[in-house]
């Protein structure tokens, strides 16, 4: 990672705070490093979550299941998962994205058979 005399973002500033006292993550590991903290959420799900950068900085919740899942057959649980976590952290504003997913205002990549932004 870039010095921290390089960068526009503060680094050192840049830590999990803003996960602890989220009982629903309590076991997330954190890497300083990158930047993010890894959760195993269930037997099924893990999440991985983006704070921080150096000259852009980043705010994102990435979901992880352990085999296929059709995002046209399972769209409503996949926008639960993500309204969950916007709700639960105060960084995200759920309430919008809520918004947007119940007025269809989003746009689905689909950048592999299996992975979607």
């Amino acid at each position: 990672m870039n010095n921290n005399q390089d960068c526009i973002f503060d680094q050192t500033t840049q830590n999990d705070e803003f996960l602890k006292g989220v009982e629903e993550l309590k076991d997330y590991v954190w890497f300083d490093d990158e930047k993010k903290a890894e959760i195993i959420l269930n037997d099924h799900w893990g999440l991985t979550i983006k704070r921080g950068g150096c000259d852009h900085f980043e705010l994102s919740a990435e979901f992880f299941y352990e085999r296929p899942l059709d995002f046209k057959t399972n769209k409503k649980l996949v926008f639960d998962n993500i309204i969950w976590i916007t709700n639960l952290l105060d960084e995200f504003d759920g309430d919008i994205i809520k918004d947007c997913f119940d007025k269809e205002k989003y746009s689905i990549t689909e950048e592999n058979e299996n992975k979607f932004f």
